[in-house]
Parts: structure tokens; C-alpha cells; sequence
């Protein structure tokens, strides 16, 4: 999982993945980007690839916070579907169908994606309110650990607990 902010960042970036011009034009996680009155359209470059021996990736997401009128305040947007569109009435990632099967914990390798990347425009940016962005990456469902001991086991699994767990991911915060 990487992530870049930026106000120049290129346009084409996620489709060349050029991390070199990342860096030139923005900072990456963990980073401080000072904020510029004269500037508009602050951008994240968000790239993230699933683990080669797990699930393939659900969706990326974005977590904007910023304290207004005292309160502190969070958004989350998703920003990439894997498997999936992004809704354009509700701004979330439909269900991309994936399916665990609950007989030996096999997942479906069909829904989902191995590699999410993509270039987000904040559309609520306002240059002089302190802000931080950090990056979520969203699994597709797997079978929770005590789903994985059941099966081993010959028994059941837990009527109360889950039987799946969807795994994420978090990037260090880009502060503004």
C-alpha cells in the first residue's frame, strides 16, 4: 500500500505508476504537505497490491479528518472498486459477488482485484483548514480463524462469533 499527496501530481499517474514523479510532485505517507491559498484540487496517488497468498482486494479507500467548530470531524470515501463500480448515487463500491466457500475456507478469485490504483481528487478541499488523509485497503472476505479451527477440528464453528472476516489495511496519515 502506497499512497501520494499532492497538488501537481500528473493526471496519467495511476495508469504509469511513475512513483519518481510521486515523490517530485507530492509527499508520500507520513508526509506533511503545506497547504497553499493559491492552490486548488489537492490529490492522493493511492496504490495497493493484495498479498500474493490471500484474498484478492474488495476496495480502496479514503479517511479525511479535520476539526471544525471545535468537533473533531472524519469522512470516508471509497475510491477504487475492485470487481465492482463505484455507485455513483451513494459514492460507495457495489458488492463485487465474492463468495467463501464454507466447506474448507476457499475463496473466490474471480471478484476482486490483485492490484487497486488510482488518482483522487478531494472534492471538498478547503486550503486553509488543517486536515489529515490517511489510505484504507479492503479485503474480500476470508474465513475467520476460528472458522479455519473448526473445519481442522471436525466441528462446527462458533455460533457466536463470525464466520468470515474481512481484512484492511491502513496507510500512515498525509497531514495538510
Amino acid at each position: 500500500l502506497r499512497a501520494f499527496a499532492g497538488f501537481e501530481l500528473p493526471n496519467n499517474i495511476a495508469s504509469t505508476g511513475d512513483i519518481a514523479a510521486a515523490y517530485k510532485n507530492g509527499v508520500p505517507m507520513g508526509g506533511t504537505l503545506s497547504a497553499d491559498k493559491n492552490r486548488v484540487g489537492l490529490s492522493l496517488f493511492v496504490w495497493a497490491m493484495k498479498d500474493p497468498d490471500n484474498a484478492p482486494l474488495a476496495k480502496l479507500q479514503i479517511i479525511k479528518g479535520w476539526i471544525e467548530n471545535g468537533e473533531r470531524q472524519e469522512v470516508v470515501y471509497d475510491i477504487a472498486c475492485g470487481g465492482s463500480q463505484l455507485d455513483p448515487v451513494t459514492g460507495r463500491c457495489e458488492a463485487n459477488g465474492t463468495r467463501v466457500n464454507m466447506n474448507d475456507c476457499s475463496w473466490d478469485n474471480t471478484a476482486g482485484a490483485s492490484e487497486l490504483k488510482t488518482l483522487w481528487t478531494d472534492p471538498d478541499y478547503e486550503p486553509d483548514e488543517d486536515a489529515f488523509y490517511y489510505v484504507r485497503v479492503v479485503q474480500n472476505p476470508t474465513c475467520r480463524w476460528t472458522t479455519y479451527d473448526s473445519l481442522r477440528l471436525g466441528r462446527e464453528p462458533p455460533s457466536d462469533a463470525p464466520a468470515t472476516v474481512t481484512e484492511m489495511a491502513w496507510g500512515s496519515p498525509i497531514w495538510i
